[in-house]
């Protein structure tokens, strides 16, 4: 790039990263530095692993260490035989005539007989435990460093314990990798900074229909409608309680392949009706790089989603109060019904109806009847009232009729209209962004057409859905 000062530290390794990438005449793209970094990484790669001591090595180091321990020791007490007490362990171990004696007894002594002149034998006089071990350690080890040799000294041994230990070499294709790091990071920033700006300002890839903002997680399709605007939360509850004040329907699911869940997404719901979306609802999840994963709703923030859901919900609440206590009461003529036809059958007595307490007010006429009579009650007070209604109705002009029926619904659907325009015109996305822990200056109001986009019916056919572009 242009703006690079070639004179200084950080310039002269990023030029000299960007020849390393054009050193074929070709023009400093990103794929070359990263072609380029990829063979300087191979390249590192086996020059480490050319340094990797031997597993011999490994094995041996420790003992090997503990025997010139024990050579200094031995070599400081004047009087000391070199291998007495060796010889003297070594014998008693045979005295047994024992193999597992033998074997656990020279496992437990040192590599060799501990020699006051500092010398480790390779070949001879050595810990029978060992011998093979020290032979493939002189052919693997110390003949490719020191030359063939039977015999080890102190300084021989640190020089090889040096040349496997010594720091890797910051040069070569070490050096490479991290100048072309650097130039990748540059190009990268330099090709990326305008939109890694925009998403901390105005954010112009959230409303891009190939595009995706920092802080999106993908796109939930469930209950036959695709949402693509979908946040990671690591504390529902909390991101829970924040989205009540946002005035939009949201639906928390939990994102996972075949184990516990993976992450869980907060889905404002922005169009449609959200009848069809309830605790346990299946669904998908695709993220922002295409991946599919399973998708379940755990919690729901209810809200109005769109203004005939919220005119029609005053309605769907009466319904289904009636209908419920319509059920409840054929379930009770169902069971009493039940009960009769059992007790016919069987031959024995219906259970006789409890005894009154004294104070207690005396059962009516009807009392005996049980639910069948109260049913019927029932019914043939809906049809008295019905017909009550159509006789009085009978003489009145069906437009008073049509106006009082619009007077009843308009009265019902109301406050329901007045509080649901409020909530609409009040719908915040910023407030799903804070609660999932970003920070937002001012408010991101929906529009309709904002609606439509980030919720819509899930397609039919074959579609291209909202991706990142190839940058991203």
């Amino acid at each position: 790039p242009e703006s690079i000062d070639p004179t200084s530290a950080d310039g002269e390794r990023i030029v000299r990263a960007l020849s390393l990438a054009t050193d074929s005449g070709g023009p400093a793209t990103l794929a070359a530095l990263r072609a380029r970094a990829e063979q300087a990484a191979r390249e590192a790669g086996a020059q480490e692993q050319s340094l990797q001591p031997p597993a011999v090595f490994v094995d041996l180091k420790p003992r090997i260490d503990g025997y010139f321990e024990l050579c200094r020791a031995a070599r400081s007490i004047a009087d000391a035989p070199d291998a007495t007490r060796f010889d003297d362990l070594v014998r008693a171990a045979l005295d047994t005539f024992d193999p597992g004696v033998v074997a656990s007894t020279l496992a437990t002594l040192p590599i060799a007989r501990p020699s006051r002149d500092l010398v480790l034998p390779l070949t001879d006089r050595v810990n029978p435990a060992y011998e093979s071990a020290l032979e493939r350690f002189a052919a693997e080890v110390v003949t490719p460093t020191l030359g063939a040799t039977n015999r080890l000294t102190e300084a021989d041994w640190r020089q090889v314990v040096d040349q496997f230990t010594a720091p890797p070499p910051t040069g070569g294709a070490a050096s490479d990798i991290a100048d072309l790091r650097s130039a990748i990071r540059l190009a990268l920033f330099q090709q990326n900074l305008l939109r890694f700006a925009n998403s901390f300002v105005s954010c112009p890839d959230l409303y891009h229909a190939d595009r995706r903002a920092a802080f999106e997680a993908g796109t939930l399709y469930v209950g036959g409608y695709a949402m693509t605007f979908a946040v990671k939360v690591a504390n529902r509850q909390f991101h829970a309680e924040t989205a009540r004040t946002s005035n939009i329907f949201v639906v928390y699911a939990s994102v996972y392949r075949d184990a516990p869940p993976a992450y869980e997404v907060a889905v404002p719901v922005t169009n449609g009706t959200g009848r069809r979306l309830f605790r346990g609802k299946q669904g998908m999840f695709v993220d922002t790089v295409g991946r599919e994963w399973n998708a379940e709703i755990v919690d729901i923030v209810v809200n109005p989603i769109g203004l005939m859901e919220a005119v029609g919900r005053p309605f769907r609440r009466l319904g289904e109060m009636v209908t419920g206590r319509i059920d409840a009461v054929t379930r009770d003529a169902e069971a009493a019904i039940d009960a009769r036809a059992a007790s016919v059958l069987s031959g024995t007595p219906a259970p006789a109806p409890p005894a009154s307490q004294p104070g207690s007010p005396k059962a009516g006429p009807l009392a005996g009847f049980g639910s069948v009579a109260t049913a019927g009650l029932l019914v043939a007070a809906v049809t008295s009232a019905i017909a009550f209604v159509t006789s009085t109705l009978s003489g009145v002009p069906w437009w008073h009729i049509a106006i009082g029926v619009g007077a009843a619904i308009v009265a019902v659907a109301l406050p329901a209209i007045v509080s649901a325009l409020f909530k609409l015109a009040r719908r915040d996305l910023s407030i799903i962004l804070e609660g999932a822990r970003w920070a937002m200056n001012s408010p991101l109001r929906l529009s309709r057409r904002q609606a439509r986009f980030f919720t819509r019916k899930a397609p039919r056919r074959r579609h291209r859905p909202r991706r990142p572009d190839k940058t991203s």
